[in-house]
C-alpha cells in the first residue's frame, strides 16, 4: 500500500494497537505497579516514609524500565520472518503504522502509566497516617521541582527513541542489543570529546593567582558547542532515530 494518510483507518489500526499494548504489557505493569506499591508500603510499616524527593526517583526508575520495555513487548514480532507477516499484511500504510506506533509508545501508553502510578501514589499517600506531614504528594511544588520532573519524564521520551530503532532493527535480544550498542556509541563519542578537551580545551586554560582561569573567547566557544550539543541530543539524534525507524518499516521483508 501506497504511504498515504487515511484517518479512518489510522483511527481503527489506533485503537487495534492500544488493545495489543494493553494486552501483552499487562503483566509488565503489574510487577512494576506491584513494586512500587510494596516498597511504599513497606516504607509506612517500619515508620520511616518516603518524602516526594524519594519516592520520585523510583517513580521515574520504574517509568523508565517500562518505556525500554515496550516496543519490544508491543511489536517485538514485526520484523520476525514468520510472525511479522500478519503485521505486515494490514491493509494499512507505512505512514500510518508508523505515526500509530509512536502514538502508542510515546504518547498513549506512557502517560496512562504515568498516571496509574501518580494516582495510586496519592491514595496511597492521602491513607498514610503521616499524610500532613513528611509523606507528601509527587504534586507539591514546595517539594518537586515541576520543570525539572517534566524535563526527566522528556528525557524518558527521548531514550525510548533509541528502543523503537533497536525493536525494528534487531531480531532476538532487542532491549540487551539496543542498550549494549547506545552504551558503545556514548563511550565512543566521550573518547573523542576527551581528545578533543585535551588538544583544544586544555591549552585554553590557565591559572592565576591560584585560581583556574578562562578565557572569555573560551566561555563563548563552550557555551555555544553545550548549546548545540543540546539541541541534537533533544532533538537531533531522536529524529534521525525515528526516521531510521520509519525507514526500516517500511522496507521490511517476510521472505
Amino acid at each position: 500500500m501506497n504511504n498515504i494518510l487515511d484517518f479512518g483507518r489510522l483511527f481503527n489500526l489506533l485503537r487495534m494497537d492500544i488493545k495489543r499494548t494493553f494486552m501483552t504489557s499487562f503483566n509488565t505493569i503489574v510487577v512494576l505497579v506491584c513494586v512500587y506499591v510494596f516498597l511504599t508500603l513497606f516504607s509506612l510499616l517500619v515508620n520511616s516514609p518516603l518524602v516526594q524527593t524519594e519516592r520520585l526517583p523510583f517513580y521515574l526508575l520504574i517509568s523508565t524500565i517500562y518505556m525500554i520495555m515496550l516496543p519490544r513487548m508491543v511489536y517485538g514480532k514485526v520484523n520476525d520472518r514468520r510472525e511479522g507477516v500478519e503485521y505486515g499484511m494490514l491493509p494499512v500504510s507505512t505512514t500510518e503504522k508508523f505515526i500509530s506506533m509512536v502514538l502508542t509508545l510515546g504518547v498513549i501508553a506512557p502517560v496512562a502509566f504515568y498516571g496509574l502510578i501518580f494516582v495510586l501514589d496519592a491514595i496511597l499517600v492521602f491513607l498514610s497516617p503521616e499524610a500532613s506531614g513528611s509523606v507528601g504528594y509527587l504534586w507539591n511544588a514546595t517539594a518537586v521541582d515541576l520543570k525539572s520532573t517534566l524535563r526527566s519524564f522528556a528525557s524518558i521520551s527521548l531514550i525510548q527513541t533509541a528502543f523503537i530503532f533497536g525493536n525494528l532493527y534487531f531480531k532476538s535480544r532487542k532491549v540487551t542489543k539496543t542498550l549494549l550498542t547506545f552504551i558503545g556509541i556514548h563511550l565512543v563519542l566521550i573518547f573523542v570529546l576527551v581528545i578533543l578537551g585535551m588538544n583544544y580545551v586544555v591549552p585554553e586554560l590557565f591559572y592565576a593567582e591560584e585560581e583556574l582561569v578562562m578565557s572569555d573567547e573560551f566561555v563563548e566557544v563552550t557555551s555555544v558547542l553545550t548549546r548545540i550539543f543540546d539541541v541534537l541530543y533533544t532533538f537531533g539524534f531522536p529524529s534521525l532515530l525515528l526516521l531510521l525507524s520509519f525507514l526500516k518499516l517500511k522496507n521490511l521483508q517476510y521472505k
